[in-house]
Order: structure tokens, then C-alpha cells, then sequence
């Protein structure tokens, strides 16, 4: 796990304060767990599309079974969709941007995982496990090859093992499966990673028709996938969307027939059928998919098309495109030390932060990012000035202890090519604030707190003239509040014991008539 501690330090009122934050840094990696070869791209395209290429970040495609059809290795068809996996992947990735040049060679391992033989591709960032199990048919019968074994009968224990098409291996039993899995998965990824799973619905009721392989599939990847910190689940329609209608259009649908087209040639040019039939190409128009947040993680953009703004920018670099939702533009400014802004325009608890760089030419940037709720008072709540990593189209995520702010400020302090400085896309992610519960409010109007700093146990005298029926509220410096008191009376003086509240810094308000008067609170 990859921890940054961040110390905040300044002297407020004559008293030193240091507040000390944790932020913890990951990745968000995209897992198709797949039970035959088309899955991906017949069902979750053109979302495998983007995971490639617009929003970056590691893909992991892992097919669980040869797609065999009962053939074994006797024909060599596996190996013919095998080439087509490979080659629909390439395709993606080379129709990403100027991603080109690295050819038709893909880095291949056979690797061991839980003692089990796997092939490993990458391909830039996509990365594919072929575990080559036997295909049933649509009830889970197997077939008569493989002993009338399958993935369904693994895992309700009719079948005690499930050998590989090619036997160099055996499953003994679905737990041996899934663990397997899971070592795949961590593997390729870390504690503190956002896991976004593509599978095929298990619902029979969203997504009836379904294969029997595609439904056990999926109720293996959601079991593994709940051991996972952070994760989401995004769940498809297989052949039943084959009914709705057509709902992938403009580039997203060249996109998708350009990796399903490259997917056909590379069985066709095995001397197998492509599957390019108007059943099969009727799927590709088609993409439907609901989202499931068991660990309810925050996942809509918060910073999507609000408000920017930058100490400067160069000619069509505006502040805006860093938030515009293309990965291909950014803003630019010059020299290092400039600073870009975003507006979230209400007061978010923000849990994640994710901000890709210019990514060609292997370059290293450095910032800080700071947090305000009035644009004034501004907290360092990342600090990546120490960064050694080149930047790539995933970006860097940081997870935070859901930060409560209404701006978020980027400070660029270096780049490894030039006085330049870019972000390609900045996205946060969090829950909106209750307005009775933001802390600090923009008003500024001033009242007095004696004493201040005070000691812990002893009264604090509020003097804040005419306050009847005002609310009283003391907040953390985390957002947490820790007081709250209606004042009923016409006094100006208003007396709080402070028995119950801890030693720290604090944000001490009044609210009346809907505007709040604020002052900063230590109590030592």
C-alpha cells in the first residue's frame, strides 16, 4: 500500500497549527471477466474502447473458457479466437490517438499462478488471461471431450474438477478457481486500486437467455471481486439485448466494429469462420449495461464541464479543457509554478482524485493540489512535488478521507521536458454536502470568541451582539461537528463550556438568517 503523510503547518493568531493528513494513492483498473472470447466485444464494447484508451488505467481482460465448442485441441479453433482476441486488443489500443509503432508483437509469458499455467499477453496497457477451460453448452452440459464437464458444475460440486482444453491444467474443485483468479487480479494491482468489473448480468430476470458459462462466470468474479477495497460492478446484457434497440452510434459504433472487424479477421485468417453475421453484428449496435455499488463508491465526476480557472494559459489551452471530458485535450501554461482551479460549485465531500498529464514522450510532472470551501482559506491535501513516475493516460489516483471543499487547486512545480506545464483531465469524485452541514460558509462578517486560543475544560465567551434564535455550530477541521446550540435567548453574550470537546483546531460559526458568521477555534 502506497501512503503519503502530508503536514500542513502555519501560524494562525501567533499558534503554530499543523494538521497532518493521510492520502492514499491507486489506480483505476478495469477487469473484463469474460467466459468466451466474443464476450467483450459483442457485449461491452464500446465501453472496452474507452477503458483502453479515453480513461486510461491498467485493462485486464481474462477469458475463463477456449471457446472450444466441444473440439478440444483437435482443430486448433481456440487458437484461431485466441489470434482474434489479440488482434481486436491491438486494434484498440493503436486507434488511440497517436498510439502507434509498436506493431503486431505482443509481450507473452506463461506465467504460474496459484500452481496453475497461464498465458499472459500485454499489449501497452491491455493485458489478457486465456485459462483455456472447456466450453458447455447453453445449460451447462459439457461436452462429451471434456467428460460432459463445465464451469456450472465446478462450481455447484457436481464436478469435483475441470481440467484445461490442452491439459496443462486442473481445477480441483471452484474454490482452486477462484483463488486462482483472485492471484490474477492481485497481481496486476494493489490494495488501494478502484477494480471496475465488466461482466455479463447474472439476473435472469435484466438478462434472461443468459449461457450457462456467462452466468457462472459472473458469479465467480463477483466473489472474488468482494474481497476487493475499493470496487464496482458493471453488469451487461448478453444475446437478450439483441431486443432493444440500437443504442451505440457515430465514432463509439466504428470503434466497436473496428475491434470486433480486426477480432473476425484473426479467426477468419485461421481458416475458420469469422462470426461476422448480421446476428453477431446486430450486438455490436447495441450496449446495455446497468452499474451495481455494493461498497458504494463515489463514481460520477464531480469536476465534469464546471467552472475553471488558471493564473494563465497558452493559445487554445484554456483552463476548461481540463475538465472537458477529453483526454486528448488539456490545459497549458508556462512556466512551472502555474496554477489551474476548478469551481465544483456546491460543497462536496470529495473521496477521489484522479489527474492525467500530457502522457507522450515519457514525461515526469510534480504538483500539489489544495482544498477550499470559500477560495481563501486553502489546505495541501495532496502532495505529489516528490514524483518520479512519467506521466500516463491513467493518470494518478488519490484516495482521500472525503475531503469537504467546494474549489480544488492544482500548483504544477515541474516537468522533466520543458517549462511547460499540462493537465489533460482532472476528475474528482464525492457526495454533495447538505448545506446545513457545510462548515464555512463564504460570509465574512466577524465575531468575537474569548478566550482564544482557550484551555480545554474552561468556558469560551461568544460576543456576537443580537444572536435570538440564532444556531451555534462547531465544526472539525474534517467537517465532523462537534457542537451545536440554538440560542433561545437576546443576549450578547453567549457562555459554551468546552468539557466534551477534544484539544485542536476547530471552525467556529453562527448561523442566522441564513448567512453565517466564522472564526477559527483552538483549544489547547
Amino acid at each position: 500500500m502506497s501512503l503519503n503523510r502530508i503536514i500542513y503547518s502555519g501560524f494562525i493568531g501567533g499558534v503554530l497549527l499543523l494538521v497532518t493528513a493521510f492520502v492514499v494513492k491507486g489506480q483505476n483498473v478495469n477487469v473484463f471477466g469474460c467466459a468466451h472470447p466474443y464476450d467483450w466485444q459483442l457485449f461491452m464494447n464500446p465501453n472496452a474502447f474507452d477503458a483502453v484508451n479515453n480513461q486510461g488505467g491498467k485493462v485486464l481482460f481474462i477469458h475463463l473458457t477456449s471457446g472450444d465448442d466441444g473440439n478440444g485441441v483437435n482443430n486448433k479453433q481456440y487458437l484461431a479466437k485466441e489470434e482474434g482476441i489479440k488482434r481486436g486488443i491491438r486494434h484498440m489500443s493503436n486507434a488511440f490517438g497517436s498510439g502507434s509503432g509498436i506493431g503486431s508483437e505482443m509481450n507473452h509469458e506463461l506465467i504460474v499462478v496459484n500452481n496453475h499455467s497461464v498465458d499472459r499477453y500485454q499489449y501497452r496497457n491491455a493485458i489478457i488471461y486465456t485459462l483455456r477451460l472447456p466450453t458447455a453448452k447453453e445449460n451447462g452440459e459439457g461436452y462429451e471431450m471434456h467428460q460432459f464437464k463445465s464451469i456450472q458444475k465446478l462450481f455447484n460440486g457436481e464436478n469435483q474438477e475441470l481440467a484445461t482444453i490442452d491439459n496443462k491444467s486442473t481445477y480441483n474443485g471452484v474454490d482452486d478457481l477462484k483463488t486462482t483468479l483472485s492471484e490474477i487480479i492481485a497481481r496486476e494491482t494493489t490494495d488501494n486500486d478502484l477494480l471496475i468489473y465488466h461482466l455479463i448480468d447474472d439476473d435472469e430476470n435484466e438478462n434472461p437467455t443468459i449461457h450457462s458459462d456467462r452466468l457462472y462466470t459472473t458469479k465467480l468474479f463477483k466473489e472474488v471481486a468482494e474481497a476487493s477495497k475499493f470496487y464496482l460492478l458493471n453488469l451487461y446484457k448478453s444475446v437478450s439485448s439483441k431486443t432493444e434497440e440500437a443504442n451505440v452510434q457515430g465514432t463509439k459504433l466504428l470503434n466497436s466494429f473496428g475491434a470486433w472487424g480486426a477480432t473476425c479477421s484473426g479467426v477468419s485468417d485461421s481458416l475458420f469462420a469469422s462470426d461476422w453475421n448480421p446476428e453477431n453484428n446486430s450486438l455490436i449496435e447495441r450496449q446495455y449495461y446497468r452499474t451495481a455499488n455494493p461498497k458504494g463508491i463515489d463514481n460520477e465526476n464531480i469536476a465534469l464541464n464546471k467552472t475553471t480557472f488558471s493564473s494563465s494559459f497558452e493559445t487554445n489551452s484554456e483552463s476548461k479543457k481540463a475538465v472537458d471530458g477529453d483526454i486528448n485535450s488539456w490545459w497549458g501554461a508556462n512556466p512551472h509554478g502555474e496554477w489551474w482551479m476548478v469551481d465544483l460549485e456546491d460543497t462536496y465531500e470529495v473521496s477521489r482524485i484522479n489527474l492525467v498529464n500530457y502522457f507522450q514522450s515519457q514525461r515526469v510532472y510534480r504538483y500539489y493540489i489544495e482544498a477550499s470551501l470559500d477560495k481563501e482559506n486553502w489546505q495541501k491535501i495532496i502532495d505529489y512535488s516528490k514524483n518520479e513516475n512519467t506521466s500516463t493516460s491513467a493518470g494518478a489516483t488519490f484516495h482521500l478521507d472525503n475531503e469537504k471543499c467546494r474549489y480544488l487547486k492544482v500548483t504544477m512545480t515541474y516537468h522533466s521536458q520543458n517549462v511547460g506545464v499540462h493537465i489533460n483531465e482532472f476528475r474528482a469524485f464525492g457526495k454533495k454536502v447538505n448545506d446545513t452541514q457545510v462548515a464555512i460558509s463564504e460570509q465574512k462578517t466577524s465575531i468575537q470568541l474569548y478566550p482564544n486560543p482557550v484551555k480545554k475544560g474552561e468556558n469560551l465567551y461568544v460576543i456576537a451582539g443580537n444572536n435570538k434564535n440564532s444556531i451555534i455550530e462547531i465544526y472539525s477541521l474534517t467537517g465532523s461537528c462537534v457542537y451545536q446550540r440554538v440560542i433561545e435567548e437576546e443576549t450578547p453574550v453567549v457562555n459554551i463550556s468546552l468539557q466534551t470537546i477534544r484539544k485542536g483546531v476547530y471552525i467556529f460559526f453562527i448561523r442566522e438568517n441564513g448567512r453565517r458568521k466564522r472564526e477559527l477555534l483552538i483549544i489547547k
